[in-house]
């Protein structure tokens, strides 16, 4: 079974800027989402290789600044929890399990919440 393996390290925090906490997204979807998008490659035949798994996952978040009107290159506070929260929704829809997206939204929660002290 699938173990949530992201863990915010408390040195990540130091200097934390509105794009520092943003690749810590990317970083944190990427574990999350990981295993799903790898069993469905698998499920369709398709080869899976880590750097497109990156690319394509980073590409995810990407979007999810893009539709909700929010800025990827210069992200605020504010957008970061919007998107976080779009990105765990999303996740539930890709078929990853709860425990899993409840586990990094929450490590993702200190990210936004050093960001906004």
């Amino acid at each position: 079974m699938y173990q949530p393996t992201w863990k915010l390290e408390p040195d990540a925090l130091a200097g934390l800027t509105p794009e520092k906490a943003r690749d810590l997204m990317i970083e944190c979807f990427l574990v999350a989402q990981e295993e799903t998008f790898i069993k469905t490659r698998e499920r369709l035949h398709m080869a899976t290789n880590a750097d497109e798994l990156g690319r394509t996952l980073a590409s995810v978040v990407r979007m999810a600044f893009r539709d909700l009107g929010h800025d990827f290159e210069r992200p605020t506070a504010e957008a970061l929890e919007d998107v976080a929260d779009h990105l765990a929704r999303q996740a539930v829809q890709f078929g990853t399990p709860g425990d899993v997206v409840r586990h990094h939204r929450a490590e993702f929660s200190k990210v936004t919440g050093a960001l906004a002290a």
